[in-house]
């Protein structure tokens, strides 16, 4: 396949003014954004590079930026560009895509998803929601293939910022941690509290859930906390047989987990430690 951008001047029909090179695919459109002097061009890879017609140059490449809601994958049948907008409007069977490449200098973005920056985020794979927290303590929940916003959860945990988040081993319920050492449980589908627990002011950093034991880690007392869930709406209660022993040179910034048993942890001193919950060390 042909994947080289030939330029031509028409007076000079013999040979091309320039070959550019670039793509790896053979190359299905192009289209000019007349203003800047650039041509745009999309491969049969979904690969869209950005050249400069004057000094015969790419100045971007863009790979994965056309959304396709079809799990087969179907050849873009047509391509335009619009220049009021700047955005390249793709066709593909029976799927429209607007893509914004720019912007005027002079614009600004009037819409954000969260009134302070980002903190953590969690994918719920058995419902394909993605879950996004901020400093500001709302959680938002979104449908990942279509992207829609599906609810937002505001001061949940007050306006302390949300450290971590993880759903329950059967993907039905949600757990959120805060930098006031707050835990909550949440239902996944409405979003109404179950359980809560609110008991210390000590910082929580993350948070991990392994079959009925929720753990903990921050700058509590303990290196690992351990939380016992109940089946019924009330009070979070920390699991009073739970004693860790050892594993901690500073403040531990983040907790996994893998079954049946082990937990791995690391501190800001660059430690990692993996854990034994049946020894308790």
């Amino acid at each position: 396949p042909d994947c080289i951008l030939r330029l031509w001047n028409p007076y000079v029909p013999t040979r091309p003014m320039a070959a550019l090179e670039g793509h790896i695919s053979a190359i299905s459109h192009l289209a000019f954004n007349r203003l800047p002097g650039q041509v745009i061009t999309l491969s049969t890879d979904d690969v869209i590079r950005i050249w400069d017609v004057q000094e015969h140059v790419c100045l971007n490449t863009l790979s994965g930026l056309l959304p396709r809601k079809s799990l087969k994958r179907v050849p873009i049948s047509c391509l335009l560009w619009y220049e009021p907008t700047q955005s390249l409007l793709t066709g593909s069977k029976d799927e429209l895509c607007v893509t914004q490449l720019s912007r005027h200098e002079d614009s600004t973005a009037t819409v954000t998803s969260h009134p302070k920056p980002l903190t953590c985020m969690h994918f719920m794979p058995e419902l394909g929601h993605l879950i996004t927290a901020c400093a500001a303590g709302v959680i938002n929940v979104w449908d990942v293939a279509s992207g829609q916003h599906i609810m937002q959860l505001s001061s949940t945990h007050g306006d302390a910022a949300i450290t971590g988040i993880k759903n329950s081993p059967k993907g039905l319920s949600v757990l959120s941690v805060a930098s006031n050492g707050s835990v909550l449980i949440w239902n996944a589908f409405s979003g109404a509290m179950v359980q809560e627990y609110r008991g210390s002011n000590e910082e929580i950093n993350d948070v991990t859930w392994m079959e009925d034991t929720i753990y903990a880690v921050g700058s509590m007392k303990e290196s690992v906390q351990a939380f016992k869930p109940k089946h019924l709406h009330g009070q979070l209660s920390i699991d009073p047989t739970w004693r860790p022993r050892g594993g901690r040179s500073g403040d531990i910034l983040t907790i996994d987990h893998c079954e049946p048993n082990l937990l791995a942890t690391g501190d800001s001193q660059g430690q990692i430690v993996v854990w034994n919950t049946n020894l308790m060390k």
